[in-house]
């Protein structure tokens, strides 16, 4: 369950705006579109298809990202492609333990990387993403 994976961090650690690090709320009304602490110092642009959505941005270490957005939204890290990165997954946590669904779609636009990420609607104890 995803929401169990950064739910800790939630809690705990204080958002980019607040003078954090590692963890930050994006929105179509925020300017400041930085991926939060160190990830290969890559920018990350927000893109909801609509209004009123909300994504957060926790950064678990220099491999690890998690994303999650309320309403659909496109994602672009940028300037990531000459990184390494070879592919993206989703999945879920159960507890501490990952549980891969697949790989996600991406596309690419010079040295960005675009993904499409799908609405995460918190609706109780099974959430997944």
């Amino acid at each position: 369950m995803l929401k169990k994976k950064i739910a800790f961090d939630l809690v705990t650690q204080r958002p980019v705006g607040a003078g954090g690090k590692y963890l930050d709320f994006l929105n179509v009304f925020s300017n400041d579109t930085n991926v939060p602490g160190d990830f290969r110092k890559v920018d990350l642009t927000y893109k909801p298809a609509g209004t009123g959505s909300v994504g957060i941005v926790d950064v678990r270490s220099g491999t690890e990202v998690v994303v999650l957005s309320m309403g659909d939204a496109q994602i672009t890290f940028s300037g990531i492609r000459g990184s390494g990165i070879a592919s993206v997954e989703s999945g879920s946590f159960d507890g501490s333990k990952r549980i891969k669904s697949g790989y996600t779609s991406y596309r690419t636009s010079g040295d960005d990387m675009l993904i499409q990420v799908d609405a995460y609607h918190f609706s109780g104890k099974n959430d997944q993403i």
